[in-house]
């Protein structure tokens, strides 16, 4: 079973697996209610009883390797952000060749500018141009803020650094649709 350093860590992946959902509703994995009440219980920041392994076996599987080549027990937060900054965009378009079943542009981790909020809604500026995502996840945000977002929720802040190392890792794709 996949363990995380702390509950905190374990929200993170949560709130980068969940958007993914919809490709597991569409594939049959599970069903578009259960997927509804993940979202609600992340929203809240409730624990989730079910296997996340069984919910999410492909990520979590590459989450298991990257602790073993690491030396780590556990998951934490650098190797949450490995894959899905660093490894995600290569995973995409891997599994979009194998399947043929993803919008590339939305499945991508993107880093984000929050241009301007609501009390539910974030219009954010990407490589991709401007979008409106779900800020539910996030606990507090404003206008300039960097984030990344997954799908089409906003997921967390991030530091001007990441922002830009996010936006390379981006760039270096030729095959992404930019």
């Amino acid at each position: 079973m996949i363990k995380f350093t702390d509950s905190e860590t374990e929200q993170l992946f949560l709130r980068y697996a969940v958007p993914c959902g919809c490709v597991l509703v569409q594939r049959g994995n599970i069903t578009q209610n259960f997927l509804d009440e993940l979202e609600d219980k992340v929203t809240k920041k409730e624990k989730i009883e079910k296997d996340l392994q069984e919910i999410w076996p492909f990520a979590t599987g590459n989450l298991l390797v990257l602790a073993k080549k690491q030396g780590k027990e556990k998951i934490d937060k650098e190797i949450l952000h490995t894959y899905f900054w660093d490894m995600h965009a290569a995973v995409v378009l891997d599994r979009n060749a194998d399947f043929g079943d993803l919008n590339v542009k939305r499945c991508l981790v993107l880093p984000a500018k929050i241009i301007a909020t609501n009390s539910t809604e974030l219009t954010v500026k990407t490589l991709f141009g401007e979008r409106k995502v779900k800020s539910e996840f996030l606990d507090e945000f404003k206008v300039n803020d960097l984030i990344t977002i997954h799908y089409d929720n906003a997921i967390e802040k991030i530091s001007e650094k990441n922002y830009s190392k996010l936006k390379h890792i981006l760039m270096t794709y030729d095959n992404i649709p930019l």
